[in-house]
C-alpha cells in the first residue's frame, strides 16, 4: 500500500513540477479551459489520498487509543520533570 502512495506522491510532484507539453494550436478554441494549471488535479489526488488513508483507521477504536497515548505522554512528561529536577540538583549543588 506505501508503495502506491509513493507512486500517487511521485505523480503528484511531476504533475506539479514537470512543465506541460506544448498546446497545439489548431485543436485549442477559446472555449477550452487553460490546462496549464494542474492545481485541481494535484488538489483531487491529494484529497483522494487522505480519505483513504481515513478509510483505514479503526474509527471505534480512537477514544480508548487516545486516552492511552495521553496516559503515555503524561508519564513521559514526569519522567523528564524528574529528569531535569536531578540534573539541576547535580548541576547547581
Amino acid at each position: 500500500m506505501m508503495s502506491f502512495i509513493r507512486l500517487l506522491i511521485a505523480f503528484a510532484l511531476a504533475m506539479l513540477l514537470l512543465p506541460d507539453w506544448p498546446a497545439d494550436a489548431a485543436t485549442t478554441s477559446a472555449t477550452t479551459p487553460d490546462t496549464s494549471s494542474h492545481t485541481a488535479w494535484l488538489v483531487g489526488l491529494i484529497c483522494g489520498v487522505i480519505i483513504t488513508i481515513a478509510a483505514r483507521i479503526r474509527w471505534r477504536d480512537l477514544p480508548s487509543r487516545m486516552a492511552q497515548w495521553v496516559r503515555d505522554q503524561s508519564t513521559r512528561v514526569g519522567w523528564a520533570a524528574m529528569a531535569m529536577c536531578y540534573t539541576w540538583i547535580l548541576l547547581f549543588y
